[in-house]
């Protein structure tokens, strides 16, 4: 996979092989992937902080990917670009987008 490893998408990678291992599922194998992050800090509307909530709050969104090799069956041309992977394509079978809130 082109994205790099981080800490996250390593162990997260990591669990899915020894799960499907621990299965004997045989496979192609499975990359996971951070495809994006973003934090920030948001400002509480003025109507909530009479009600105890603090003036701001750390905001962050991830979107973490799984992608697996996916091979042409018999006779056929392998995808659009063949020449780039000629024994299939990376096919993404799995994103999770998630918000998180407060100190992490």
């Amino acid at each position: 996979a082109a994205l790099p490893h981080c800490p996250l998408s390593r162990a997260c990678e990591e669990a899915v092989q020894k799960e499907l291992a621990d299965r004997g599922v045989v496979h192609r194998p499975v990359h996971v992937r951070l495809a994006s992050r973003t934090e920030e800090v948001l400002e509480t509307p003025e109507e909530l902080l009479p009600h105890g909530f603090p003036g701001s709050v750390p905001h962050a969104t991830k979107c973490l990917v799984a992608f697996q090799e996916a091979t042409p069956a018999s006779g056929t041309s392998g995808g659009l670009d063949s020449g780039r992977n000629p024994q299939g394509v990376d096919v993404l079978f799995f994103a999770m987008y998630v918000q998180e809130y407060g100190e992490a």
